[in-house]
């Protein structure tokens, strides 16, 4: 990460289950860099198995500044993990509680730099 996205950070994710997961987004690079460093909020969305799939426009881009947010998809896991990630400066309203099909959920937790090179 660090070598693709010079000064990017490290964060943790604590209070949740992510176990050997492995996310990617659509955003190029400048857009990848700009998240990760205006982002205070990474969002962690799940959906119960099983569930029916909706579309992201629906439920996540309400609200969501492209410029300054993004947003990353599980491509590969090793044991259960949130399906999206949204990294962003506020919450937007489309991963709020009465938008989110029933079942889904969305965990919010303020982002912490480990490290940054």
């Amino acid at each position: 990460m660090q070598e693709a996205v010079p000064g990017a950070t490290l964060e943790s994710a604590a209070s949740l289950d992510l176990h050997a997961t492995i996310y990617a987004t659509r955003d190029d690079l400048p857009a990848i860099a700009r998240a990760l460093r205006d982002a205070s909020l990474s969002i962690w969305i799940a959906r119960p198995p099983g569930s029916e799939r909706r579309a992201l426009g629906e439920l996540l881009g309400d609200g969501m500044d492209p410029g300054h947010a993004s947003l990353w998809r599980r491509q590969l896991v090793l044991g259960p993990a949130p399906e999206f990630c949204l990294l962003t400066p506020e919450l937007p309203p489309g991963v709020g509680a009465e938008r989110l099909p029933a079942g889904w959920t969305a965990t919010v937790l303020d982002r912490e730099v480990l490290w940054s090179g």
